[in-house]
């Protein structure tokens, strides 16, 4: 029976999680462009310029929106979760990261638009900010000659989408978004170009060792293996020595694995096993006055398994269940000044439930509150709980 359940959750998680990572699409928002222009006599008309073209913008943003990236507007989804707080344009990844954590974004495009210069040319540099890595993934530059605004509006969509495809789904070079390629759908070659020219200029890597020296998809750095170090007491619910003695401090020590199942829009579910050693210490309880002195050292080897669900990639809880192996050894003097070792040893079960927080946005180093409830078979049920907080720092 118990064979049979664990097989029912291994194939639900593995259907789940193959049907999810197949409609999985980029859902990218666009913020509004930071205007910058020279003509300070005509601010106005220009301020009214970066405007309309912000809006061309995310017009053809989204109509470019498919099965890979969906694009949505930043500033209609301010205006429905919250009116009263203008999360547009942003201007730097510090306002990035405010609005990504406020409204649970993973991507946030954004950018500066200069107008006026040689030749009266408009130039853009828009970037694309990811919540999980808390920095600037990729950065676009685009130039062109003033002819219509709603040209160089499209024209600007077109390019960010053809490297962020690039960028999210490593295209060949041969490959294009939709049809033959043109001038509106360019090609790999062409951005490698204008990367190779980049870079000779300013020492910068150009976007081809960009794409080529690394997986093109983005992926978070992924920290499978945590240190896990915890303090905290216990209490005694039944078992031989539970009027004996009274409980005072127990750690714990030992690897975590976290595994993700899930990389979800609103959560992430991990399964994360563990290898742990709990030290347990007791000494006599004052109302005792059978002994004269107890030292109670309670030793426990633990295998566990979590099922862990992180929320806005900062908070998360779990709960979990796994075999342990205790060694108790209780050293006692009796009025009498007889001395003597018990040492008594079993195997149990162990339950578990707590919350956990990130301390940064790597997740490197997590801090949390875990309960759990243990059970060893002596020849009496021996049943405790333990209240630990723990960190883990993620290598």
């Amino acid at each position: 029976m118990v064979r049979k359940i664990i097989l029912s959750v291994f194939l639900f998680f593995n259907f789940f999680n193959f049907n999810f990572f197949n409609l999985y699409s980029y859902e990218i928002y666009i913020s509004k462009l930071q205007g910058f222009y020279q003509a300070r006599s005509e601010a106005d008309v220009l301020t009214r310029k970066v405007d309309f073209i912000s809006n061309e913008l995310k017009k053809e943003l989204l109509r470019q929106s498919s099965d890979i990236i969906t694009y949505e507007d930043l500033g209609i989804l301010a205006q429905k979760r919250r009116r009263d707080y203008d999360a547009e344009p942003i201007t730097d990844t510090l306002d990035a990261l405010a609005v990504s954590f406020f409204y649970n974004i993973d991507f946030i495009l954004y950018g500066e638009l200069y107008l006026g210069g040689e030749n009266s040319q408009y130039k853009a540099q828009i970037n694309v900010y990811s919540k999980n890595s808390g920095d600037i993934i990729h950065t676009i530059e685009y130039t062109k000659n003033v002819e219509n605004d709603i040209t160089f509006a499209k024209g600007l969509a077109s390019t960010i989408n053809q490297e962020l495809m690039v960028k999210f789904e490593g295209y060949s070079e041969d490959s294009v978004i939709a049809g033959e390629k043109d001038d509106k759908n360019r090609s790999l070659d062409v951005l490698n170009d204008r990367g190779d020219r980049k870079s000779s200029e300013d020492g910068s890597s150009s976007i081809s060792d960009q794409i080529h020296g690394a997986d093109t998809k983005i992926e978070p750095e992924e920290r499978i293996i945590g240190v896990r170090t915890s303090v905290g007491f216990f209490l005694q619910f039944s078992g031989e020595w539970i009027e004996a003695v009274m409980p005072t401090a127990t750690v714990e020590e030992g690897l975590q694995f976290d595994f993700m199942i899930v990389d979800g829009k609103s959560f992430d579910f991990y399964l994360r096993p563990s290898i742990l050693f709990n030290y347990a210490f007791a000494v006599q309880d004052p109302f005792n006055t059978y002994h004269r002195y107890i030292h109670y050292h309670s030793l426990a080897f633990k295998l566990n398994l979590d099922f862990f669900f992180v929320l806005n990639g900062f908070f998360g809880f779990f709960v979990g269940l796994g075999p342990h192996y205790k060694v108790d050894i209780i050293d006692f003097r009796t009025h009498s000044d007889d001395f003597y070792t018990d040492i008594p040893y079993a195997l149990g079960l162990s339950g578990n439930l707590g919350v956990e927080f990130s301390l940064n946005k790597q997740r490197s180093f997590s801090l949390g509150l875990d309960g759990i409830f243990d059970f060893t078979f002596y020849n009496d049920i021996y049943i405790d709980s333990k209240f630990l907080t723990y960190f883990v720092f993620r290598i």
